[in-house]
């Protein structure tokens, strides 16, 4: 007896979120939208820093302000989409293969 191999293609996504409460979920957008602020600033601060300082030009700051960099990087792709999910009733994420 043979077995078949049946696949599906999943092309979206529904997030549930982390309230249901219209008040609530406006409260941690303004949470979630200041420290992301916060995090871009101090972020910029790092390497505008380490770039404009002459004496900051070792291999420990050229590490920093890479990191600085990645979190800003990385930070950009996940924040944006949780804030405006809390905005939002559209909690639907779709992707393609």
């Amino acid at each position: 007896m043979e077995s078949e191999n049946i696949t599906s293609t999943v092309t979206e996504f529904v997030l549930l979120g982390l309230t249901q409460s219209h008040k609530l979920q406006y409260c941690l957008f303004v949470i979630f939208l200041v420290i992301y602020v916060i995090t871009w600033l101090l972020n910029f601060t790092i390497i505008a820093t380490v770039a404009v300082d002459q004496q900051l030009h070792t291999p420990m700051y050229f590490l920093l302000a890479n990191l600085a960099f990645l979190d800003i990087s990385d930070s950009s792709v996940n924040t944006p989409q949780l804030l405006s999910g809390l905005l939002t009733q559209h909690t639907v994420i779709s992707f393609s293969q």
